[in-house]
This record gives structure tokens, sequence and C-alpha cells, in this order.
């Protein structure tokens, strides 16, 4: 994976949870001023689901450190953040009733639609990041974006049976001489072996 395209996921997963994390305490505030629903409830476990995929993807990640990364694994994570994201604004737009029903969920709150506003606000821009997210890694996943070179040429094909499987050459080995005898030049077909008895 190129530096930037690495980097841009990283800073997008960033975001992703922040908004997620936002999105989830806004929710939970109603619940705090006992003006929760059912609405708020699964805007809170959508943005929970979305958090708790980030963070196991990035502990299976740490865990299996010396294991490549696949760009499938960061476009099913995109993808799922992405989901459960339009999920949580679904549900967040669906409580709006024409645009006051979220503002009386924050009735108890200082400022009511200024809550609402920002919890809708949240909902909306995670999907949006997550679908960028995903672009990034789709347009990652295209052979020829990165040109991948061995660190040296191979300009030649192996020449033994250990080089093509991989095993390692015996370099202490030396093949044995066979010293050829006059008599076994004159008859043909026949060769004397020496015994070492």
């Amino acid at each position: 994976m190129p530096f930037p395209f690495a980097l841009s996921r990283m800073i997008l997963l960033f975001f992703i949870v922040i908004t997620n994390a936002i999105s989830a305490v806004l929710a939970a505030i109603t619940f705090h001023e006992k003006t929760g629903g059912a609405f708020q409830a699964l805007a809170i476990c959508f943005d929970i689901l979305s958090l708790l995929t980030v963070i196991g993807c990035l502990c299976y990640q740490c865990a299996s450190r010396d294991e490549e990364v696949s760009n499938t694994r960061n476009l099913c994570l995109s993808g799922i953040c992405g989901l459960f994201g339009i999920a949580a604004s679904l549900t967040v737009h669906a409580r709006q009733d024409g645009g006051m029903g979220i503002c009386n969920d924050f009735a108890n709150a200082g400022n009511p639609c200024v809550h609402a506003g920002a919890q809708i606000c949240m909902a909306y821009v995670s999907p949006v990041l997550a679908s960028v997210g995903f672009i990034i890694s789709w347009i990652d996943k295209f052979p020829g974006a990165v040109k991948v070179m061995p660190r040296y040429p191979i300009t030649k094909a192996p020449s033994s049976h250990f080089a093509a499987h991989g095993h390692d050459v015996d370099e202490s080995y030396t093949r044995p001489t066979l010293k050829a005898s006059s008599r076994s030049r004159n008859n043909s077909g026949w060769t004397d072996a020496p015994l070492n008895c």
C-alpha cells in the first residue's frame, strides 16, 4: 500500500470514530434527560456497532502485524462502517418528524435544536467519510496503482530443484568424482570402481 492511501485511510477512520462517538454521546444525553426514545436507542446501537467494527479491525491488524494488510479488509471495514452510518442517519432522519421531533428529544438540554442539528450532522458525516474510505480502498486495490518491484531484479530462472522449491543449498557438499582407469577405455561397457573396504 502506498503511503498516501494508508495515511488517508487512517485519517478517515479517525474521523469516523470521532463522528460516531459524538453522535452516540449526543443520543445518550437524551436518555440522561429522560426524553430519549426508541429512535435514539437505535441510533446509539448503530454508532456503537460501527465503533466496535473499527476497534476490532484495528486490534486484529495489530495482532497480525507480520501479515500483509489486504485491501479486502479495508473495503469491508469501510463498507460496514458506511452501512452502520447510513442506518444511524436514517434512524435520526426518521425521528425528525417534520423538523421538530428530534428537538423534542433534547428539550431539557440547554439549546435543544443545536444539539439535534449536531446529532443529525454527525449521523450524515459518518457514512460520507466511510464512502470516501471505500473509494480510496477500491482505487488502491486496482493493479497498476502501485508498481511492485522486487528488491533485486531476477535475471534468470532457478538452476536447481533446490532453488525452485525454496530449499537451501548445502554449500559444503561436493560432487564425488570417479576416476576412470585405462582399462575402462579398452573395455567398452565395463568400468572399474575402486572398493574402499
